[in-house]
């Protein structure tokens, strides 16, 4: 192995012998997974530069590392290959910042048209003449409009939160809890 440098720098800050100098890499970096020299054993055997991007934990450190293997030629064959690692970590994070804000903002974008349509079938629904509200399975109003106020003789919104067998004449209110009930479980 020879370096560089800027590799030199790197090795000491991530806490790694910098006494390399001729020696094998797998025998230096032994967390090196077998696959890395499966990887080599391909750039020799095709001739083909490889690049890889891979987290790895040096030491402690999360690090996110772009590789390029790339072949030198004698004549046919590869004889050599060189190494550059860089660590790509910090444009990596940069780039997952920037898809999770693209992201929010999509999210954004839905509810933002999502309340803009609730507005739009509110307004509808105040508008109307007719008498609206909507239920639960158990019969509890969960929305009214003025007019189904008005229906009632209630004030609006006061029939928000109340039972409808509540307001409906006794003699048909548990015959149309039933039906309001059939209606959900169907």
């Amino acid at each position: 192995m020879l370096f560089n440098k800027a590799f030199e720098q790197k090795h000491k800050k991530l806490g790694l012998d910098i006494k390399v100098i001729g020696k094998n890499p797998f025998d230096t970096y032994l967390f090196l997974p077998d696959r890395i020299r499966e990887e080599y054993m391909t750039v020799f055997r095709t001739g083909e530069m490889l690049v890889t991007k891979e987290p790895a934990k040096i030491n402690g450190k999360e690090v996110i590392a772009e590789t390029r293997k790339i072949p030198i030629h004698e004549g046919e064959r590869v004889s050599l290959i060189v190494t550059v690692i860089g660590n790509i970590t910090e444009p990596t994070k940069l780039e997952e910042e920037l898809q999770e804000g693209e992201e929010k903002s999509k999210r954004i974008k839905a509810e933002r048209a999502l309340w803009e349509s609730e507005e739009k079938y509110r307004a509808l629904a105040e508008s109307n003449e007719d008498g609206i509200c909507i239920l639960e399975s158990t019969g509890r109003i969960l929305y009214s409009n003025k007019s189904c106020s008005r229906l009632f003789g209630k004030r609006y919104p006061t029939l928000i939160g109340k039972e409808i067998v509540d307001i409906l004449p006794r003699e048909n209110a548990d015959e149309i809890l039933k039906e309001i009930q059939n209606v959900f479980h169907k």
